[in-house]
């Protein structure tokens, strides 16, 4: 059940984000790993998971796995991820 991704990325963004350049990497590992255990089918609330992994990722020259490939092109599919989608594709 993905019900409390808005705490999740409120802790992330108010406790865990801005502590240094190896935290910074351990915590987009983190955030790709479990983009990466998503399926095809993007659960609701996602998008800011997205956009805190591409701000870890191109702050820190993260280049995301490329696992997260096919499973951002089905993302990248509905509205409401296109854009964080977009710009997390430009990385890889």
């Amino acid at each position: 059940d993905w019900v409390p991704t808005k705490r999740f990325t409120d802790l992330v963004e108010s406790q865990m984000m801005g502590l240094g350049p190896e935290h910074s990497r351990q915590l987009g590992a983190l955030l790709e790993a479990l983009l990466l255990e998503i399926g095809p089918k993007p659960p609701v609330n996602i998008k800011r998971i997205l956009e805190l992994f591409y701000e870890l990722a191109a702050a820190n020259a993260i280049r995301p796995d490329a696992g997260l490939a096919p499973l951002l092109d089905e993302w990248g599919k509905e509205k409401p991820y296109a854009a964080a989608v977009k710009r997390l594709r430009a990385l890889m």
